[in-house]
């Protein structure tokens, strides 16, 4: 009797031994797909409309004091299609700024009957410190007198703006 008993919670024991093991086998697999290759996940993503004789103006800023970022950019359509991109990876040192431009007269891109093109801004960091130190902001500006009509505010790739 007393051995039936021991074996019985042994056998509990060994199903809910493999039963944690596979769980966790499970969630870890998939947080390690989700880590695969050097994107970092949380890229930067804002949406704008611009019109002819409008520029949209993607900004990014390492405030890191030593070390330096690399990113990829890119303008997407509201349909998912690429407008424009970085060709190769951009470096951005520390302490530095870069920007990108998308102009509206220069898009191939299907114009809604005011002749505006609604567009999303994207930078994914690629491996590199974190995050935090990455600023970003989106604008809009008029080619004919460079003023800024839109200024989507400075944000942190990392999703947290203290």
């Amino acid at each position: 009797m007393k051995t039936a008993k021991t074996t019985k919670k042994l056998f509990v024991t060994a199903i809910a031994l493999v039963t944690t093991v596979a769980i966790w086998a499970t969630l870890g697999a998939r947080r390690t797909q989700a880590f695969q290759g050097s994107e970092t996940l949380l890229p930067y993503i804002e949406q704008v409309g611009i019109a002819h004789g409008q520029t949209a103006r993607l900004n990014a800023l390492n405030a890191n004091a030593g070390s330096e970022f690399i990113i990829n950019w890119s303008f997407l359509d509201s349909q998912g299609r690429i407008l424009a991109q970085s060709r190769e990876p951009q470096l951005i040192p520390p302490g530095q700024m870069r920007s990108f431009d998308l102009n509206a007269d220069e898009v191939n891109a299907t114009m809604d009957r005011f002749g505006r093109v609604q567009v999303i801004a994207i930078i994914r960091t690629l491996g590199g410190p974190d995050t935090k130190d990455l600023h970003t902001s989106l604008e809009v500006f008029d080619n004919a007198t460079g003023k800024t009509t839109v200024f989507v505010p400075p944000t942190f790739v990392g999703g947290v703006n203290p």
